[in-house]
C-alpha cells in the first residue's frame, strides 16, 4: 500500500458462522413464540459473503426471501434484487449484512434508523450482525417500544463495549460480537493470510490445518416422531449452538464487572464452537422434507431409519 506494507484480508472467512447464528437466532424465536418460520418473509439487506449464506439457509427452511443490495443491484441489474422500502414493508423478518459506509454512494452508517423502521413491517423481527454503527440505537429504541419493531436480535452494539443497558433489556436475543466466532471462522481466516503469505513470498503453500486440532463436532441424534420440522431443527441447532446460552451470558450481573468490562471478557474468551457441517445427524422418522432441511442448515445427513 501506500506506506510499502503489503497486506491481506481474508473475506468471507466466518460468513457462514454468522449465517449459522442467524439461523439459530430464527428458530430459538420462533419455538418461543410457537410459529413456523416456513412461509415466513425475510428480507436480507446486503447480499455478500453472508447475507447469501443466510439467503439460501432461510429458503432451504421454506422461507421467502427478498434480497436487497444497491451496489450488487447496480453491478449486475439482476431484478431480483429490491428497493430497499419494498423489502422492509413485506418482511416478517429484517435481517442487516452490510459493511460500514460512512460516505460514497451507497452509505450505510445508521441505516437503520427512524425511517429504516418507519418502513419496516409493524411488529416485524430485526437482526443486526453486521456492525454496530449500522444501526441508530435511539431509533431503535423507539421502534421496540411503539412496536414497530417487535422483537430484536443484536450481535453487533453502537461504543462496543461500552453498549446500551436499556437496548440489551429491550432485545429479545443479545451477544457480544460473537456471531462469526467459531473455530471453523477462525481456522478458515487463519489458511486464508497462510496462502496470502505463501503467494507473496514465493512459496509453495503446503499446510492444511488438521482436523484433530479442531474440537470434535459429533453425531447427534434426535427423533422426529411426533414434532414438527421446526421443533426438530431448533434442537439439532441448540445441540451445535445454544445461542440462548450466549444471550444468558450477557445478561449476567455481577458486582465485580461491569457490562463493558462483562462484554469484552466474554468476546476475548468465547469457547470453542463447530460449524454445523462438523455434525453428522441421524434423524429417527424424519421425512424426506426434514432432512432436506437439516441439510440445508449445513448438517450432515445419516438417516437412522429410511426417509418416509
Amino acid at each position: 500500500d501506500a506506506a510499502g506494507m503489503a497486506w491481506c484480508a481474508a473475506p468471507g472467512c466466518n460468513a457462514n458462522s454468522v449465517s449459522e447464528y442467524v439461523m439459530a437466532a430464527l428458530l430459538n424465536l420462533a419455538n418461543r413464540g410457537g410459529f413456523e418460520l416456513a412461509g415466513r418473509t425475510l428480507g436480507v439487506i446486503g447480499v455478500g459473503q453472508v447475507g447469501g449464506r443466510v439467503a439460501a439457509k432461510a429458503e432451504g427452511l421454506g422461507m421467502r426471501v427478498l434480497r436487497n443490495d444497491p451496489p450488487l443491484h447496480l453491478a449486475t441489474g439482476d431484478p431480483a434484487f429490491l428497493p430497499l422500502h419494498e423489502v422492509l414493508g413485506e418482511s416478517d423478518a429484517a435481517t442487516l449484512h452490510v459493511p460500514l459506509a460512512r460516505t460514497g454512494p451507497f452509505p450505510t452508517h445508521r441505516l437503520a434508523g427512524c425511517d429504516f423502521f418507519g418502513h419496516l413491517r409493524p411488529g416485524a423481527l430485526f437482526l443486526n450482525t453486521s456492525r454496530g454503527e449500522v444501526m441508530d440505537s435511539d431509533g431503535l429504541l423507539l421502534a421496540l417500544g411503539r412496536g414497530a419493531v417487535g422483537r430484536a436480535v443484536l450481535d453487533v452494539w453502537e461504543h462496543e463495549p461500552d453498549i446500551s443497558p436499556g437496548l440489551l433489556e429491550k432485545t429479545a436475543l443479545a451477544t457480544p460480537h460473537i456471531a462469526g466466532y467459531s473455530c471453523d471462522g477462525r481456522v478458515n481466516g487463519t489458511l486464508a493470510v497462510y496462502r496470502e503469505a505463501c503467494r507473496f513470498f514465493e512459496m509453495p503453500a503446503v499446510w492444511t490445518p488438521p482436523e484433530r486440532d479442531m474440537p470434535p463436532g459429533g453425531p447427534l441424534a434426535v427423533d422426529a416422531r411426533g414434532r414438527s420440522d421446526e421443533e426438530v431443527l431448533h434442537a439439532l441447532v441448540r445441540s451445535a449452538y445454544d445461542i440462548a446460552s450466549d444471550d444468558a451470558a450477557l445478561r449476567g450481573s455481577s458486582a465485580d464487572e461491569t457490562l463493558a468490562e462483562r462484554f469484552r471478557r466474554l468476546r476475548h474468551a468465547y469457547p470453542a464452537r463447530r460449524e454445523f457441517p462438523a455434525f453428522t445427524v441421524s434423524l429417527a422418522h424424519g421425512s424426506e422434507e426434514l432432512v432436506g432441511k437439516a441439510a440445508a442448515l449445513g448438517f450432515k445427513i445419516r438417516p437412522s431409519e429410511p426417509v418416509w
